[in-house]
């Protein structure tokens, strides 16, 4: 974070920044499939670092945010890659999956363990604080939607020809099939940065677009020396999803690149908050106004209001997974068997007990609750699009009057967490309600 560096970090900063560089430069190359193998030597070149007695400093002084960022260096390091990415892994069959899942998380206990804290609840305690006001609202904005989101999940089943089972944790995330005409996702993302202000920092991010063998299925922003260096790869769908993905990682892009002076500016910031700027920007492809002015497309009503039933999923999942994690950290729970009662109960599919772990175990070597980031970022971005409407208009994403707020958000980010930076925008903290 940007300001006074406590005492025990500083004769780290080069390092720390030195070492930040090569993990990030190992997980783009390895994301945009340029790279096949992790280079595991990255991590025994700092062991000052990740050795977990940084991270008991940090926790002793109370430094929550810097001991969130040093623990994912002790896990990192402390984690086969391979096994840390087994959620996308193709393991033949759902079983062999589950099971290879299992062993991993028997492997990350014990390394969890040599930290002296015997369950993740624990760890995520004396990392994030009390979670339990994010916890109860979770819960109230699942109950208060229930019913109308299954009802229209239900319709788009029917209209989708779809039954109720499904192997997929986010079946009906579907992009809207481009026309042939449309315009190129990343030409239509560097306009969009263009008119709000940030043309020449978007020149200077890459966008890699190239299909290759082993690449990511999604997209990915890679703060490899921010914000002098800072990369997009994205695997391009054929459909509005394209937009929404590219414009997400754009937006750390741009965040990345406006808002730090030096790599160490983005050391200890809060997930949820680029996340919200990601989520936002990538919510500004659903809109009809940008779709036609920067994508060069024009959809009918029943694509438009997929996209938006789409967002909504999105966010129910985020607080489905708050709530089914937490419950797995907790332990004494039949994890398989909460899985599919909860998706059952708040998306009305059933889903298969062998994904219990998958997504839960794609974010964990890096961050112990990053569910919690996710759901978080989703009530960021409503009280941000809420602050840049009153700046900009209903269209702000289509006109320069944004920029002034948003080079400001992406400067201050680096020095507030999320408490702060929803004082920024004069909003309350969403546990107060729950995401739209």
């Amino acid at each position: 974070m940007r300001g006074s560096i406590p005492g025990y970090l500083r004769p780290h900063v080069e390092r720390i920044e030195a070492y930040r560089r090569e993990i990030s430069l190992d997980l783009y190359l390895r994301s945009s499939g340029e790279r096949t193998v992790g280079d595991r030597t990255i991590h025994g070149r700092y062991p000052e670092l990740n050795d977990g007695r940084l991270f008991q400093t940090a926790l002793e002084a109370g430094d929550l945010t810097y001991a969130r960022a040093l623990l994912s260096m002790f896990i990192t390091s402390s984690t086969d890659d391979e096994r840390r990415r087994i959620g996308t892994a193709l393991v033949p069959g759902l079983e062999q999956l589950a099971a290879a899942q299992r062993q991993w998380l028997d492997e990350y206990g014990s390394i969890r363990a040599a930290l002296r804290f015997r369950t993740q609840s624990e760890l995520v305690s004396a990392v994030y604080g009390d979670v339990r006001a994010w916890l109860r609202h979770a819960e109230t904005y699942l109950a208060s939607t229930r019913d109308g989101f299954l009802r229209e999940a239900a319709e788009w089943q029917r209209r989708d020809g779809r039954g109720r089972t499904t192997t997929f944790t986010a079946f009906p995330i579907r992009g809207v099939p481009l026309p042939a005409g449309a315009v190129a996702s990343d030409s239509a993302v560097r306009r969009t940065a263009a008119t709000w202000g940030f043309g020449a920092e978007a020149q200077r991010i890459p966008i890699d677009l190239v299909p290759r063998p082993g690449k990511l299925a999604g997209a990915l922003c890679g703060r490899i020396d921010p914000p002098r260096d800072v990369r997009v790869t994205s695997q391009p769908t054929g459909d509005s999803f394209e937009y929404v993905l590219l414009l997400h990682e754009f937006g750390h892009g741009l965040h990345f690149t406006v808002g730090p002076d030096r790599p160490f500016d983005l050391f200890g910031d809060d997930q949820a908050i680029t996340e919200g700027f990601g989520i936002t920007f990538g919510t500004v492809a659903s809109e009809p106004g940008w779709l036609r002015e920067f994508a060069g497309v024009t959809f009918d009503d029943e694509s438009l209001a997929r996209m938006r039933f789409g967002d909504m999923l999105s966010a129910r999942l985020q607080a489905i997974h708050v709530l089914y994690e937490y419950k797995v950290f907790s332990g004494a729970i039949d994890y398989e068997k909460e899985f599919v009662e909860i998706y059952r109960r708040e998306t009305g599919i059933e889903i298969s007990p062998h994904l219990a772990l998958t997504r839960m175990l794609f974010f964990l070597g890096l961050q112990p609750f990053y569910a919690l980031a996710l759901y978080q970022a989703y009530g960021f971005r409503d009280a941000l699009w809420q602050r840049l409407t009153e700046v900009a208009g209903e269209t702000w994403y289509a006109n320069a009057r944004c920029h002034p707020l948003l080079a400001d958000l992406f400067r201050t980010a680096c020095e507030r967490d999320l408490t702060g930076m929803f004082g920024t925008l004069n909003a309350p903290m969403p546990t107060a309600g729950a995401p739209r």
